[in-house]
């Protein structure tokens, strides 16, 4: 697994920008994303896929314990569906 760190130190490997730069970036763009996330908005990456927010309806759920019927309120969560060359590469297309 790559943390966030370890892709701050590749592009720095990779380039003429300073690492304090590159950390910058890195994190601006994260906080652009979650920002924009947060507002409902989707945030499409061609190269990567499209970040948005999808809304989980309000149901009756069981509790697996007890089998006890609770409610389950409206929940927003979020989502990345990945591009269709990523999807290919995958698997092996």
């Amino acid at each position: 697994m790559k943390t966030k760190q370890d892709l701050i130190n590749q592009i720095h490997a990779n380039g003429d920008i300073s690492k304090k730069t590159v950390e910058r970036i890195v994190q601006d763009c994260i906080i652009e994303l979650r920002t924009e996330i947060a507002e409902g908005n989707e945030v499409r990456i061609h190269e990567l896929g499209t970040f948005k927010i999808a809304v989980r309806k309000a149901h009756t759920g069981r509790n697996p314990a007890t089998g006890e019927a609770i409610d389950v309120p409206k929940k927003r969560v979020p989502q990345l569906k990945f591009n269709s060359a990523i999807s290919r590469e995958l698997n092996g297309e």
